[in-house]
């Protein structure tokens, strides 16, 4: 039982339309940004070289991870964008500088390995593209990576920086096939939080937003691509038509960006197969947890962003595999191949990040207090038969199988549920799993665990609600 501040209040789910006003803003600024900017599209990633037979192993790299204050300094801050009316704080301009140069990146040369491409140039004058991780050369220029992956923690403010990015809006390298357009893809839970996000941190007519959702919603190219950012869900875009390209996998979007991400890990799910069709010039996702349950979830993003050549699972899948994979040893090169691609494609910074030996953000600091509760004597009676009928199962299930519960591995975690579940209330469970419990007289004492109002720890939790101040609000999270 836990329990948390909170003062906000969101609404419904508004449809609007920002009329756009044309701003002819002065990119000065962002030029001598880029001007400045002399590094490869990752700040503060080493460089790497490989030898003229193209032999890593005669090439001794510096795998030394950097610090956390290393890392931070060696991120350039980008200006303000002129029609963000919040102000950056400098963590979030450095992330905007990050961001602006992925978008940008640099062609690879024979001095400068960019996303792992390098060049070089034979005897017949013919120039090669070496890749140093997958270990292969090509005659054709590699398609580069223009996005990535910002993990930061929750509460530094990852949707500001999305925004302040499509505020920027610097007319560098942009292909004119492209629409102007930003598409957001996001849960139905947060889609009225960037509606009101953009509301409140961008000056009123500098973009103009198109919300796509409902049985309403517009459905015209020519007047999506009129808007700069079109937000919709997942759910919306895994009704668009692969083959026949509609919807939204009509439009040649400026930029998408994925927010709460790794909802694409599965690869074979239609949000992750739409998601991946669609075409986009900028490729960008917002997750915490980038790697969910293996490390395949990460071929998902990769896939998403096209960064060549692993975004083919046949070549992802030979160099980052469990044998590859070994985490015991520190100098498996591999391994470190996977930590540069990280570093190369994932910002990630938390709270307790320091820069200039000050925190990154200053927060409250959280206290934790545990409550120890004792049951009711009724609850406890029928937590103990559960827990000794759980116990028993297993043993059971474990005799039977030879040690193996991977049949049953589903129905023994119901059981561990359902043990939460009486810590919570005995009233979660239904009657169907009391009769299941051995040696309860069904007739009198499960009559009176329903006719329970309050468990023991619903009610110390009102008694310790009770005692807080009339202003305090507060969230409660049951587990």
């Amino acid at each position: 039982m836990s329990t948390k501040n909170n003062n906000n209040n969101t609404g419904g789910l508004p449809k609007f339309r920002i009329k756009r006003v044309n701003n002819n803003e002065d990119n000065n600024t962002l030029q001598k940004f880029y001007k400045k900017n002399k590094s490869s599209a990752v700040v503060g990633l080493p460089k790497f070289k490989i030898s003229k037979d193209f032999e890593r192993s005669t090439k001794k790299l510096d795998l030394a991870p950097q610090s956390e204050a290393e890392f931070l300094v060696n991120l350039l801050e980008a200006p303000q964008p002129e029609t963000l009316i919040t102000k950056l704080l400098p963590y979030q301009k450095q992330s905007l500088g990050w961001m602006l140069s992925n978008e940008h990146p640099k062609e690879p040369t024979i001095d400068e390995e960019v996303q792992f491409w390098i060049q070089k140039e034979e005897q017949s004058k013919k120039t090669r593209y070496y890749n140093t991780i997958a270990r292969f050369a090509t005659i054709a220029r590699p398609n580069l990576n223009r996005g990535g992956i910002l993990a930061d923690d929750m509460g530094l403010g990852k949707t500001i920086q999305m925004i302040a990015l499509i505020a920027s809006k610097p007319a560098i390298n942009l292909d004119s096939t492209y629409s102007k357009t930003t598409l957001i893809v996001t849960p139905l839970s947060v889609l009225d939080n960037w509606v009101d996000q953009i509301n409140i941190h961008v000056k009123k007519g500098s973009l103009s937003s198109y919300v796509f959702h409902g049985i309403n919603r517009n459905n015209d190219p020519e007047f999506l691509k009129d808007h700069d950012i079109i937000i919709t869900t997942y759910a919306i875009l895994a009704q668009s038509d692969i083959k026949e390209r509609s919807g939204l996998l009509a439009i040649k979007w400026l930029r998408v960006i994925l927010d709460e991400g790794h909802i694409i890990c599965t690869k074979s799910s239609k949000q992750s197969i739409a998601a991946c069709n669609l075409d986009a010039e900028r490729r960008w996702i917002l997750t915490g947890t980038p790697i969910m349950n293996e490390l395949n979830d990460m071929y998902s993003l990769i896939k998403f962003l096209r960064f060549t050549p692993f975004d083919n699972f046949e070549t992802w899948n030979t160099i980052f595999n469990n044998k590859t994979m070994k985490f015991k040893n520190n100098n498996n090169s591999r391994l470190n191949d996977l930590r540069n691609l990280m570093k190369t494609v994932c910002l990630r910074r938390t709270k307790d990040m320091k820069f200039n030996e000050h925190p990154i953000v200053c927060l409250p600091p959280i206290n934790f207090y545990t409550h120890k509760i004792k049951f009711k004597t009724d609850e406890k009676k029928i937590y103990d038969k559960m827990e000794s009928d759980t116990k028993e199962q297993f043993r059971s299930w474990k005799e039977s199988r030879n040690g193996n519960l991977k049949n049953n591995y589903v129905t023994f975690l119901e059981m561990l549920l359902r043990l939460r579940q009486i810590c919570n209330h005995t009233q979660l469970l239904c009657k169907r799993q009391i009769n299941q419990i051995n040696g309860i007289d069904n007739k009198e004492e499960i009559g009176n665990l329903n006719d329970f109002k309050i468990s023991s720890k619903i009610e110390a939790l009102v008694e310790f609600l009770n005692q807080n101040n009339d202003d305090d609000k507060s969230v409660v999270f049951s587990q």
